[in-house]
């Protein structure tokens, strides 16, 4: 019980953390490749979550599958501001002509 209480607590200190480097990380990677890495770093971290069983490496991968899971959905929300803020510029140029 204490032990997947810390995991949650490390989870969201992985989030956290997430969100405070998003800025620095984003553009340095750039938003996509750094989007796909993360999901990639998140898809390895469960898979190390199921094969090994031992207490501190799953409180060790929740932080990471914290950080991954909130820089996942910023870069996506992201993203997808940025497509849908081009495409309603381009039609309000269109419908300007």
């Amino acid at each position: 019980m204490h032990i997947y209480s810390l995991g949650e607590v490390t989870y969201s200190v992985g989030a956290v953390a997430a969100g405070l480097l998003f800025p620095f990380l984003t553009q340095k990677m750039g938003a996509f490749s750094y989007m796909v890495s993360h999901y990639l770093l998140m898809a390895f971290a469960l898979v190390l979550t199921v094969t090994l069983p031992y207490c501190w490496i799953f409180v060790l991968l929740s932080t990471i599958l914290g950080g991954g899971n909130v820089s996942t959905r910023l870069v996506r929300q992201t993203l997808y501001m940025e497509l849908l803020g081009y495409f309603s510029l381009a039609s309000l140029l269109v419908m300007l002509q």
